[in-house]
């Protein structure tokens, strides 16, 4: 398969990039300064299907592979896919949310598992939980251990959030430093628990969605 990539300048997506880049680089203590992550906008669905080698689901609108970002061109998103036209606020959250996965990446050292953890990190990071419905009861996000969908993304930003306000952003980024190595469920629920001193199961989550912060 061939591709033709043309770089441009555009004055307000790189304000929007370069501020995900510190902020992205000041959470995950990265100091991120070679080989940045390329941000390529991407025409429609056609472009995105050929780049995934396959037809993708009418959701997609954006991924991370490597040090790509790759984001379906804002103005495409009516005619290219099941989302709603999204505001400038709600493209720049889209960008910096891949953005996040690269850093992510890099502090796991490998794919991140489970795959909750690694969407509701990029969720809770890029904002993007102001633009979903803070759940009374979580009940699908622990489905998404080893497979993707579009259902994680309406838990799993407050999963994150709840993590890091109750327990502070360090235990986080600590289980994110060994999430590659977790090939099995039940090794991720043991070192959750004896990080965070609870089973990862709906009933203990559940209950830390009415307690207050303790951690800043």
């Amino acid at each position: 398969m061939i591709y033709r990539i043309n770089s441009e300048i555009n004055k307000k997506l790189q304000s929007v990039y370069n501020t995900a880049l510190r902020e992205l680089n000041e959470f995950y203590g990265i100091h991120w300064v070679r080989n940045l992550p390329r941000l390529i906008i991407v025409n429609d669905r056609k472009d995105i299907d050929a780049l995934f080698g396959r037809k993708t689901e009418s959701w997609v609108i954006g991924w991370s592979e490597n040090n790509n970002v790759y984001v379906l061109d804002k103005a495409k998103f009516s005619k290219e896919s099941d989302h709603k036209q999204y505001s400038d606020e709600e493209y720049a959250m889209l960008i910096k949310h891949e953005m996040s996965h690269s850093f992510s990446s890099i502090l796991a050292g490998g794919n991140i598992k489970p795959n909750w953890l690694w969407e509701g990190l990029a969720i809770y990071t890029s904002g993007q939980n102001v633009m979903h419905t803070r759940p009374t009861e979580f009940k699908k996000f622990l489905e998404y251990f080893d497979k993707g969908g579009k259902g994680v993304y309406s838990e799993a930003g407050f999963v994150v959030q709840i993590l890091v306000e109750k327990y502070g952003k360090q235990k986080v980024l600590d289980l994110i430093k060994v999430s590659s190595t977790f090939k099995a469920e039940d090794k991720f629920r043991q070192f959750f628990k004896k990080s965070f001193s609870f089973d990862p199961i709906y009933e203990e989550f559940n209950k830390l969605l009415s307690d207050r912060p303790t951690a800043e």
